[in-house]
């Protein structure tokens, strides 16, 4: 004998039903609200938050196949990158193709490949070596770098961008401190892509791509933004003396690995063989090509900072020293060297700059360059692009 529910268990069934059902159409409409009108309050309530770039990455890329992800064309946003004093006022502006350029430009003599160090969203953009040393030489700059890329992102960028812009100059910058680790994230990236994901993966997958997942995150990061009181992101704090300034305790995030050559060797093969291959690419075209080296803060810094925490300083150093014997700045150039390619190497001229009480990268919350890097950075390259690749 079948048994019949009864009325008030039928009567409950019936709702749930209906708040399930009323819950997905709900759900349904604001998702499709949301794809095609973005709502503006969750990147304006993120232009004021601790991190605008962590609300770059994860509101303004979209994947891609190849690259990993891109950066949304023609974004804009204009902010502070950190609430501190030294923070600067930043106005981002993306192209067409998601880099960091006016819209209008399409001709540029220069162009400059890498990763943020390149990108330099923590600065103006007027401020970036991208844009002082093509003013200093009087010829338009592309900036094609992208935070967060590796050697063969880069190489792709190079290949997919650059010779639209007819350049007669490649400049690609190499960043010491993960450069590396992205070539291996990279490769992983690739292998990754080439596994079966589970059906549970797929569908993890699928959930974070939808718009009210990121609606979820803004409004977690606007919550996050609240907090007013700043902790020391990094365990490695010094106090450097800036000229005509008072004393700055300094942030070092990046330790230096001198083994980082042999620890990440896939990643320095990586790196080389898309150096090369751009080397190639360029002279194919009759376009001149400079490798330039970018060093962490700690080894441009730390030599004129004083440390207090000589366990932290010991866990960040080889032997409390800052260059070793076939660290990856002396690796790199005897590769550049056996093949020919012009390499430079920005460590020297930082340090110089340092020594003399430039504050040549941010003090706090960031490791990339601040405005006086940038100077060193654009003076130098400006100094080798017109001594070797354009007329006086």
């Amino acid at each position: 004998m079948t048994r019949v529910p009864s009325p008030r268990l039928r009567l409950w069934g019936s709702r749930i039903a209906l708040v399930l059902g009323a819950l997905l159409v709900t759900t349904t409409i604001v998702e499709l609200g949301l794809t095609f009108w973005p709502l503006n309050w969750t990147a304006k309530a993120s232009a004021n938050s601790n991190d605008i770039f962590a609300r770059v990455d994860a509101e303004w890329n979209v994947p891609h196949p190849d690259l990993g992800f891109v950066r949304k064309p023609f974004v804009s946003f204009h902010g502070r990158l950190f609430e501190d004093p030294r923070a600067h006022d930043v106005a981002y502006t993306t192209d067409a193709h998601g880099f960091r350029n006016s819209p209008d430009l399409k001709r540029s003599d220069l162009v400059f490949i890498g990763d943020s160090f390149v990108e330099a969203g923590n600065v103006p953009q007027e401020s970036t070596f991208v844009q002082r040393c093509s003013e200093a030489l009087g010829v338009p700059g592309a900036n094609l770098g992208r935070g967060f890329y590796g050697p063969q992102q880069e190489l792709i960028v190079l290949k997919r961008f650059a010779e639209a812009y007819q350049p007669k100059v490649v400049v690609w910058c190499v960043f010491e401190g993960n450069d590396l680790q992205d070539a291996v994230r990279y490769q992983e990236f690739r292998e990754e892509q080439a596994r079966q994901p589970s059906w549970s993966e797929s569908l993890s997958t699928w959930l974070k791509q939808r718009q009210i997942s990121q609606l979820w995150k803004a409004a977690r990061r606007k919550l996050k933004a609240r907090k007013k009181n700043y902790q020391y992101t990094w365990e490695l704090v010094g106090q450097f003396q800036p000229k005509d300034h008072p004393p700055e305790d300094v942030e070092f995030c990046y330790r230096y690995r001198p083994d980082a050559p042999t620890r990440y060797a896939s990643g320095m093969a990586a790196l080389v063989d898309s150096l090369e291959e751009a080397a190639k690419w360029c002279e194919k075209r009759s376009v001149e090509f400079l490798v330039v080296f970018l060093p962490t803060k700690l080894r441009v810094m730390g030599p004129f900072t004083q440390f207090s925490d000589s366990s932290a300083f010991a866990r960040y150093t080889e032997d409390g020293r800052f260059d070793h014997p076939q660290n990856l700045a002396e690796r790199l150039a005897l590769a550049m060297i056996d093949r020919e390619i012009r390499f430079l190497d920005m460590t020297g001229p930082l340090r110089d700059a340092t020594k003399d009480g430039a504050l040549t990268y941010s003090a706090r919350y960031d490791n990339h360059l601040d405005l006086a890097g940038h100077a060193v950075v654009a003076e130098r390259m400006e100094e080798v692009i017109r001594g070797l690749f354009l007329p006086r």
